[in-house]
């Protein structure tokens, strides 16, 4: 099956959105399973890994939850980049 933007590596997108771990509002509850550091490590891990396969990576700001859903949506409307 194919979809329709699906490239011929069989990838949908090539770009990949990031949320660092945010240290002002973070929060420790029973269901988180990472404490901050062990976040941070963890998101370093997935942005280098991304990285390497060859998807652009897009950091999202810390910043309201509406400004990032701007972001989203310009970044989904501009023209697709490869790395």
């Amino acid at each position: 099956m194919t979809l329709p933007h699906q490239d011929i590596d069989g990838r949908v997108g090539h770009r990949v959105f990031f949320t660092p771990p945010w240290e002002a509002i973070w929060s420790t509850y029973a269901a988180r399973r990472h404490s901050l550091a062990e976040a941070t490590a963890e998101y370093e891990r997935l942005v280098r890994g991304y990285k390497e396969l060859g998807y652009q990576i897009i950091v999202l700001p810390r910043t309201s939850v509406n400004d990032r859903v701007e972001q989203i949506l310009r970044e989904l409307h501009a023209q697709p980049t490869r790395a």
